[in-house]
């Protein structure tokens, strides 16, 4: 369901986690183990007044080292396994520039967006 625009602040007025996106040895995103550290992070970071845990992946998750189409992937999955257990926010670190505005019409596509 949509936040308001109050809603969505208040929201984000918290401490938001940023978790590493885990690789396997061969180089590529291990979405288990991402899985994993969403499902952690959502259910042991109790907040005050049980305020809905905000994650990110952005800069420190090294996503500007990820292709668009798997930083597409990567998001989708995020958000389905997040589910509306807490709140996402997606870094854009499209390289070039170019891509910033198909990664954001997509992502805005999502099942839980």
């Amino acid at each position: 369901m949509p936040l308001s625009n109050e809603e969505l602040l208040d929201a984000l007025d918290t401490v938001i986690s940023i978790p590493p996106v885990p690789f396997t040895a061969e180089g590529s995103i291990d979405y288990d183990g991402h899985g994993k550290n969403i499902d952690y992070l959502l259910s042991t970071n109790e907040l005050e007044g049980g305020r809905r845990r905000v994650l990110c992946v952005a800069g420190t998750s090294l996503i500007h080292h990820i292709a668009a189409d798997e930083q597409m992937r990567l998001m989708e999955f995020t958000t389905n396994r997040i589910a509306g257990r807490g709140l996402f926010i997606a870094g854009i670190a499209p390289n070039p520039l170019a891509e910033a505005e198909r990664l954001i019409e997509g992502q805005a596509q999502f099942t839980h967006p």
